[in-house]
């Protein structure tokens, strides 16, 4: 097992202990759902609808969890990198904002409510961090170890790009333009 395989096991690890976070917090949260908690929330709902975003949070943040880990026991990390950075980026931003409305739900109130908000927020902020740190792994080039080669295509500059086109045309007959033209 390489550093990187112990490290990418780390993050995983850290992210599934996010996601246990959350879980308790937000089930937490609607399991004492009671209309004081629906008014500091601001949210003029029942109890089964006051925490649905945040539930559909968590299972979002589990099936991009469960789609990386795939990705990385499949070995296609390098083909579907692109697309996980961009998951993983989404759920960032949504996470960070989750975590500063439940963070303010906490300053708000005391008791348990408090105490099942700062839970929730904890998960959210440990998953953000988990997940900036699988977009830089993932963003950094990841070329295959098998694979020694520099790639073929290399960027061309017009005068390169001129000099392979004068190449293909040397054995055609070219005729000059003429130096001067007929007036008009």
């Amino acid at each position: 097992m390489g550093f990187e395989s112990v490290v990418m096991t780390a993050i995983l690890v850290l992210e599934s202990i996010a996601l246990l976070l959350m879980l308790a917090g937000v089930g937490a949260l609607q399991d004492k759902c009671d209309e004081i908690d629906r008014e500091l929330v601001n949210a003029d709902l029942s109890c089964h609808a006051t925490y649905r975003y945040q539930w559909w949070l968590v299972i979002f943040n589990a099936a991009v969890q469960i789609g990386v880990v795939f990705a990385m026991i499949n070995g296609t990390v390098v083909k579907y990198r692109i697309a996980v950075c961009s998951l993983l980026a989404v759920l960032t931003v949504v996470l960070m904002d989750n975590a500063n409305e439940f963070l303010t739900l906490h300053n708000v109130t005391t008791g348990t409510l408090a105490d099942r908000a700062a839970v929730f927020t904890a998960g959210c902020v440990l998953a953000a961090m988990m997940h900036l740190a699988l977009i830089v792994a993932f963003g950094r080039d990841m070329m295959p170890s098998h694979v020694a080669e520099q790639p073929t295509g290399a960027y061309k500059t017009y005068e390169n790009q001129m000099a392979d086109c004068q190449g293909q045309q040397n054995h055609q007959s070219a005729v000059a333009p003429p130096l001067s033209y007929p007036p008009v």
